[in-house]
Parts: structure tokens; sequence; C-alpha cells
């Protein structure tokens, strides 16, 4: 079979309803980028807010793709919603046509005139090119830090929550959707997002701590605590939340989004470099040192 040609490519988008168009795009995701969302859409958190802007050729398959994955968010203490840009590719015998170029700048363009404050993106290490040229700017993401030299007694009462639970499933699901922002500095809410993270890359990470009503994602090695995201409708602060941590010694904490609403003062930062973090130009971000919380990526 020849390759299909660009000329005769049909834009498509929000088109969640077409089961056929929706195979097709998960199709697209597994082939370009080794990403299955089936266990996430069986679940049942597949997210309209998730929008494709596709190509697809003449047999239905999509041949070239980006979403644009809209969020509410805080930003420097103000609500507002940001955009995402994610699953960008082009199959190999399409590519340097200008297709993801166009999809884009289709994206782009809707995300302002749907007032997002901005879009940003994480990029793999040989994409970087491409979107600096596209006109994004690079975010040099830092990870506040603190040195922990008094650990608190180890205190009981957390639970490591299954992912192939229906019932966790629904208790982080209804924390994610009536949760605080993790961060006034910035912070996003997306509870669908939430559990694609959930089922994949913290299914063994997630806890509930039943005495604050948070669920805490969070991993020990080496003597540091990763915490990736405290989940609750009040935010506890760290003092609260580390005695039941303790799952492990650990000398460091490293949080994966600003820990203002933790009242932490962290004592230092590790850079984030592998996240390769973009923004565009409208979305101005605070002051310093910056991280986009590990749960707001899609």
């Amino acid at each position: 079979m020849s390759d299909p040609n660009p000329e005769v490519l049909v834009f498509r988008s929000a088109y969640w309803d077409d089961p056929a168009a929706r195979a097709a795009f998960k199709s697209f995701l597994i082939d370009i980028h080794g990403l299955d969302l089936s266990e996430w859409e069986r679940c049942g958190y597949w997210d309209e807010r998730y929008v494709p802007y596709s190509l697809f050729d003449g047999s239905g398959r999509v041949a070239a793709s980006a979403c644009l994955y809209s969020m509410d968010a805080v930003l420097g203490g103000r609500r507002c919603v940001l955009g995402q840009l994610s699953a960008m590719g082009t199959r190999p015998e399409l590519r340097r046509r200008g297709l993801a170029r166009r999809l884009l700048e289709r994206a782009m363009s809707d995300s302002a005139a749907e007032g997002h404050a901005g879009t940003f993106l994480f990029a793999d290490d040989e994409a970087v090119p491409f979107y600096r040229r596209c006109g994004f700017v690079s975010v040099a993401e830092e990870a506040p830090t603190l040195a922990v030299t008094s650990p608190p007694a180890p205190r009981p009462g957390i639970r490591r929550l299954d992912p192939t639970d229906a019932a966790d499933r629904a208790l982080v699901y209804r924390r994610a959707s009536e949760r605080a922002a993790v961060s006034n500095v910035l912070g996003a809410i997306a509870p669908k997002l939430v559990m694609f993270h959930f089922l994949h890359t913290l299914a063994e990470h997630t806890y509930h701590i039943a005495d604050v009503d948070a669920v805490v994602a969070f991993g020990v090695r080496d003597g540091v605590l990763s915490l990736y995201d405290v989940i609750a409708h009040k935010m506890p602060s760290l003092a609260n939340i580390h005695p039941y941590l303790g799952v492990a010694p650990h000398r460091e904490i490293v949080f994966h989004f600003a820990p203002d609403r933790l009242g932490v003062t962290p004592t230092g930062s590790r850079p984030l470099p592998g996240n390769n973090a973009h923004r565009d130009q409208r979305l101005r971000l605070p002051d310093g040192a910056c991280v986009f919380p590990f749960t707001a990526h899609a």
C-alpha cells in the first residue's frame, strides 16, 4: 500500500464520541509513544477536556496528532485555566512536511481563544528544537528540597491504595475532584489526570492518611523521600503528614510541586532537566524557582 498523501488527509477534532476515531487515536498513541490509555478509559476517566487535533488518512488511521488538555489552575494565587500540549507526533513516513506544526498552531489558536492563561508542555530531547522553532520558551524546573535533620517518630494510620480496587479508585477520584490546589504558586486541579497517574505512574506509591483525610503520593529511595502530590479538600501541613511517611529512613524530601501550602521553607532545590518543560509566550510564571506539579503532567 502506498504512503498516504498529505493533501488528502482529513482534519478532525473533538471526536471522542466516535468509537472508531477514538480507537484510531489510541492505536496512534501506542505506535508513536508506546502509551496505552485503555485502562484509563476502561475505568471511566477519559476526559472531554483532553481535546485531539488529528489528521486522518483515507484508511481511517491517525497520521498526525496533537492534544490540548485544559485544566483549572492556580497561578501566583489567582485562579485561571492552563492548557497543556501533549501526544504530539507524526507517523514516520509523513514527517518533515509541516503536519505537526500545523496541528500545534491550530491547538494554540484555540488555547488563546478559550482564554487560557497560557500553554505548557514537556518535550522529548529530540523534540526540543521543534518547540523552540515554534516559539516555546524553556522552563528550568527546580524541585524544592528540605533537609530532614530530626525525623519525626513514625505514626501508624497510613494505607497504600490499590488502583485495581474500585473502592480505592473512587476514594482517590473523590478527593481529586474536591481537592484544593496543592500550591498557590503553581497548582492544577485535573481529577481525571490524577487518575491516570494513580493507574500508571504512581500505582505503587499512593496512600490514604485517614486522620487528615488526605491522599498522598510518595516514595523513598536511597535516603530521599520524593513527595509527588498531596490531595485533600483542606491541605494539611507537612508537620501533620510527615510522621505517617516514615516507612523508611530519609534525610531529605524532594517536592515535585511548590510546597508553599504545606508550610514549608525549602532548604535547597534539585534541577529536573529530563522533563524539558516549555511554556508559550503568554504564560507568565512566578519569579524564582518553578516546578509544574507532577500530577499535572499529561
